[in-house]
């Protein structure tokens, strides 16, 4: 089964604020664009990233990007007519569908057909690679 961000649009989630008791953040966070990888390790599987100029859905709606479970690929659309995206596009497609694959690995396929809680996860994945820094010594 394969599973797609499609685009029709962006899931928007509200939070509630986090409660006072935790330590803050600093002031400011540096930003970074992540980098996206060709390929990583989940479990004992190595999968694999790429490109792809023809993602479609079954109804053959154009998708941004889709994780083939069999293959264990990610792939996100590359720039064609009508869509251009930005490459906070792009890393948000690879979180999102780098969520599905985890979920697919821990075998949890009732939350894996979840979109809300796949993007969530998704945003939440690029926001911590994103901002971190930092080295911590173990």
């Amino acid at each position: 089964q394969n599973h797609c961000r499609s685009l029709r649009g962006w899931l928007v989630s509200s939070h509630p604020k986090a409660e006072t008791d935790m330590p803050t953040a600093p002031e400011t966070v540096a930003v970074t664009q992540p980098v996206i990888p060709t390929s990583f390790m989940l479990g004992a599987h190595i999968h694999t990233v790429r490109t792809d100029e023809n993602l479609y859905e079954a109804d053959g709606n154009r998708n941004i990007g889709q994780f083939d479970q069999t293959r264990q690929t990610i792939k996100i659309q590359t720039p064609c007519r009508g869509f251009d995206p930005t490459p906070a596009t792009t890393a948000g497609t690879y979180y999102h569908e780098l969520a599905h694959a985890i979920l697919h690995h821990l075998d949890r396929k009732e939350l894996d057909e979840d979109e809300r809680l796949v993007e969530a996860l998704g945003r939440a994945l690029h926001q911590i690679d994103a901002t971190k820094a930092g080295a911590l010594e173990v």
